[in-house]
């Protein structure tokens, strides 16, 4: 265990809460900043400071763009064949000689048309 003096503990006690007290400052703002301020004039409710009435989104605005859409309503079919599939079996040198028997024979089992 390593041993400290007290003025030792102390500065660093002293410098935990500062580092405490530094981020708690700066979760509170970041919080803070981003909340929507509000405030009630004549009955009715009215955004404060620079935040937007409207979503100022391209896609909601209807701006024509030149790019097709690459989602399309129907699914290609998968291209992928048996014989583009590798499997590898990594086992370590403890367990090879009882985990390789049932490897091979699941293996030969489920891919009879590939062997």
């Amino acid at each position: 265990m390593l041993k400290m003096n007290s003025r030792t503990r102390r500065l660093l006690q002293t410098l935990t809460v500062a580092v405490l007290i530094a981020y708690t400052t700066l979760l509170a703002y970041q919080s803070l900043s981003r909340a929507v301020h509000n405030a009630e004039v004549d009955g009715s409710i009215v955004k404060l400071g620079n935040y937007l009435d409207e979503d100022r989104d391209t896609y909601d605005a209807g701006e024509a763009t030149s790019e097709i859409p690459s989602v399309t309503a129907t699914m290609r079919p998968p291209t992928t064949k048996l014989n583009d599939v590798f499997i590898s079996v990594k086992t370590t040198k403890l367990y090879h000689r009882q985990r390789l028997p049932i490897i091979l024979k699941t293996w030969f089992q489920l891919a009879k048309a590939q062997v």
